[in-house]
């Protein structure tokens, strides 16, 4: 495996030459994310992915439990797993 990236580590970039094993390669990218602040981990850790239906309007509101699950079968699409199992 050739690594063409770079490692961010204190501030420095470190490049490696050549061929490094798979376990070089998971050192290096251990000791990188370590070496980041916990806010940097938090924000790059998560990717917000848009969820239809669900993400255009900020709340909703039901009056049962019954409501809401009808709800998310006849609007969420299936790929989302709110629907009842089959």
């Amino acid at each position: 495996m050739k690594n063409k990236g770079k490692v961010y580590k204190d501030g420095k970039i470190y490049y490696s030459i050549g061929r490094i094993n798979e376990k070089e390669n998971l050192i290096m990218e251990f000791e990188t994310s370590l070496n980041k602040r916990v806010y940097e981990r938090i924000t790059q850790g998560f990717i917000k992915t848009y969820k239809p239906v669900m993400d255009d309007r900020p709340y909703r509101v039901f009056d049962k439990i019954g409501d809401y699950r009808k709800w998310c079968e006849k609007f969420l699409p299936e790929w989302l797993g709110y629907g009842r199992e089959k």
